[in-house]
């Protein structure tokens, strides 16, 4: 027992270590102990001597390791799906031919935007022209 008050929940701090490598977060953890978020927060600085924060952060990013090394294994063994979804995601390559969601209309309206851009810079480049032969000739 702790002080005056209730006992101590137990924590299975394998259970919270395997949630927060799989992306958990503590008010997800909390409720599988019947606690109250802050109170599991103060049972993980008690036990690590550091806080939730550093704890979790630590874990996800060896969780995220592990699922980035896994998918690099499947794809180095053949898989070609995923060999070909980390080069859009990790190389940001892409298929030929496939483009995200422009249609025709889309892309007129991209054109249309192109050449008044292009039309303005030359207007501009033309004007500077201009100011540069008065001011030489001044």
């Amino acid at each position: 027992m702790v002080g005056f008050g209730r006992e101590e929940k137990h924590i299975d701090w394998e259970l919270v270590d395997a949630m927060l490598l799989s992306g958990c977060i503590g008010t997800e953890i909390a409720p599988f102990f019947n606690m109250h978020p802050q109170t599991f927060y103060d049972r993980v600085v008690k036990k690590y001597g550091v806080s939730f924060t550093e704890y979790c952060c630590a874990l996800h990013a060896k969780g995220e390791a592990h699922l980035k090394h896994k998918q690099f294994k499947k794809a180095m063994d053949g898989d070609t799906k995923m060999l070909m979804y980390l080069g859009e995601v990790r190389l940001k390559q892409r298929r030929a031919g496939i483009e995200a969601g422009v249609d025709s209309k889309t892309h007129a309206n991209h054109e249309a935007l192109m050449s008044q851009l292009s039309a303005l810079q030359e207007d501009s480049q033309s004007a500077r022209k201009k100011e540069r032969s008065i001011s030489s000739s001044e």
